[in-house]
């Protein structure tokens, strides 16, 4: 058997279990409708979380081709190891907690999610590989998952009725989310030359102007912001041709 084979096998059978896990939960638990009745100005409108297809497609493809990979690419393959199983597996955890009604529990575990994601990611960004398929579906599936964690966090702020934190209010708690959200994906698209995680940002963005459009600060605020990020893939789309 080739190196890494029997890891690449446990990541297909955790993948095809979380897919079985996150239907399922999904059906018999109604998550879309717990999700619905707790209202807050950070919520997106909810054909945003249909790009969870396109992230379980694309994961898919990650998967597969690691069986077909040499070299220093199947290298990072082993070096993510047991993070990408462990990302899985939490994944399916939060699609349960949630769905059963542990609001709060909830944070904690898509948080968890979140740090295996960003160890998965560092250790593709510190690679030498720069390959397409090997990066791109961790950077979609990272920036998503950092956008639902923000709105992670105020569904329980409003579930727990918190109607101020450090004495600011969500609607101000809201636009500076939505700042720092902004700045993070300008980040990403200079510091590693990433344009897919700040494309995710902006179609998440988007969905929440849609939601919230009866509040001009908050439209107005996303605007701005999408708008900062969409120069600053420009820019770096620029730099990507002239090199």
């Amino acid at each position: 058997m080739k190196k890494g084979t029997g890891l690449f096998i446990a990541n297909v059978v955790v993948f095809l279990a979380v897919l079985i896990v996150n239907y399922t939960m999904a059906v018999g638990q109604n998550i879309g409708g717990i999700s619905g009745e707790i209202n807050y100005l950070f919520k997106p409108a909810p054909y945003a979380f249909s790009i969870w297809g396109l992230i379980y497609l694309l994961l898919a493809v990650w998967i597969i081709r690691a069986f077909f990979t040499t070299g220093e690419e199947r290298d990072v393959y082993q070096k993510i190891g047991l993070w990408f199983p462990l990302n899985l597996l939490l994944n399916a955890l939060w699609v349960i907690v949630f769905g059963k009604g542990h609001i709060v529990l909830s944070v904690f575990v898509i948080i968890a999610l979140l740090l295996t994601l960003i160890v998965i990611y560092t250790i593709i960004q510190n690679s030498v590989v720069r390959k397409i398929l090997l990066r791109t579906p961790i950077s979609i599936y990272l920036g998503w998952v950092s956008v639902a964690t923000i709105v992670n966090i105020f569904t329980v702020l409003t579930y727990k009725n918190v109607e101020s934190l450090l004495g600011l209010d969500q609607l101000t708690w809201t636009l500076i989310m939505l700042v720092i959200g902004g700045l993070l994906a300008i980040y990403f698209t200079f510091k590693n030359k990433d344009i897919a995680y700040p494309l995710v940002v902006v179609w998440a963005y988007i969905a929440i102007i849609v939601e919230q459009k009866d509040m001009p600060s908050i439209v107005v605020t996303a605007w701005i912001t999408i708008a900062a990020i969409a120069v600053a893939i420009l820019i770096e789309c620029v730099r990507k041709i002239k090199r």
